[in-house]
């Protein structure tokens, strides 16, 4: 009875383990219909997030300034007043210890 089970299963292992060899054709999809059809959903997502913030009113503005504070494990990292243009091209960083950064787009 082992003799028949060892059999058996060395012939399933062999069989099983034995190389398929199949002619796979592979068909490529046209790249710009699927980046078309992600472009169109991300620029409605994109879209409606524009429209529940308001962007038109935000962008009618030259600069916006707010305060921010980073902190992480009970330590503050960053706390600073950030001016910055609206179409993101300058931002001043004035942090509460003097010190001051500027960024351009270059």
């Amino acid at each position: 009875m082992k003799k028949i089970f060892l059999l058996s299963l060395v012939l399933t292992v062999s069989i099983a383990c034995k190389e398929v060899t199949t002619d796979n054709v592979v068909t490529e999809k046209p790249i710009e219909a699927t980046e078309t059809k992600k472009a169109v959903t991300e620029n409605a997502f994109t879209q409606s997030i524009e429209e529940a913030h308001h962007k038109s009113t935000f962008l009618k503005n030259d600069a916006v300034q707010y305060d921010f504070q980073v902190s992480f494990g009970g330590n503050v990292l960053l706390d600073a007043k950030i001016t910055q243009k609206t179409d993101g091209s300058m931002v001043r960083i004035d942090n509460q210890d003097g010190t001051m950064i500027l960024a351009d787009q270059d």
